[in-house]
């Protein structure tokens, strides 16, 4: 992730590790307040010096490092207008307007959704009435005239916004079932299980920026956590 330079990478692996965080110690609140306390200090700090350490390792010009810099260079007017960050490049709108689509259609029609694979048909519909400014971008104008195909990079709201709540909740009882599995499960090395545990947050956390219904990883791994047992001293998986 860290020699990846991947904006996406540091978001999940960021996220995951939060969300780690408050289900290890959910029962702990005074723990879960230091581990934020010392995770916003250390990111205020990097987020300051950032520019300085991307100079040193020498990726300033980089795709990047000039998305990182510009973002800090326009911090202040970001901090005016929140609404700027959206326009600061085109990665940055794709992350964060697609899945805000999603959420829109599931506004429209909450109960059974827009219907499969529709999503991506009321799209360019979506972009030109609320972000027509967004077409300035080369690859939001090739998702909305060219129609490739459109990653609306998030399967939570993608899920929301073609099957509506009664499609969703189809999907949550074998998901529960195998978490449940996972949870419940005893291992003789405590130390599987919290892998396993992390893991399982890192998959829902790469559906933040995902939104396929094929991501293999996951499923592969919803099948592993279905197959382990309550039996006692599990020595491997």
């Amino acid at each position: 992730i860290v020699t990846s330079f991947s904006m996406e990478g540091y978001l999940v692996f960021l996220i995951s590790l939060l969300l780690y965080i408050i289900i290890q110690y959910r029962r702990k609140i005074t723990k879960i307040i230091k581990y934020f306390t010392i995770f916003l200090v250390v990111l205020t700090v990097v987020w300051f010096i950032l520019p300085y350490l991307l100079e040193v390792i020498n990726v300033e010009h980089t795709y990047f490092g000039s998305r990182i810099i510009k973002i800090h260079t326009s911090f202040g007017e970001i901090l005016k207008n929140p609404v700027e960050l959206i326009y600061i490049d085109g990665s940055i709108f794709v992350r964060i307007v697609y899945p805000l689509i999603g959420l829109l259609q599931f506004i429209n029609s909450p109960l059974i959704g827009v219907g499969g694979g529709y999503y991506y048909n009321l799209f360019s519909d979506y972009i030109i009435e609320h972000f027509p400014r967004a077409l300035s971008f080369d690859n939001v104008y090739r998702d909305v005239y060219i129609h490739e195909y459109i990653n609306g990079k998030n399967m939570y709201t993608r899920l929301l916004a073609e099957f509506g709540v009664l499609g969703t909740i189809l999907y949550l009882p074998i998901i529960y079932y195998c978490l449940r599995k996972l949870a419940t499960s005893n291992f003789e090395n405590i130390a599987i299980k919290k892998v396993l545990i992390y893991i399982a947050i890192l998959l829902f956390s790469v559906l933040l920026q995902n939104d396929s219904f094929a991501y293999i990883h996951f499923w592969v791994f919803m099948g592993l956590f279905c197959s382990l047992t309550n039996d006692k001293n599990i020595r491997s998986i």
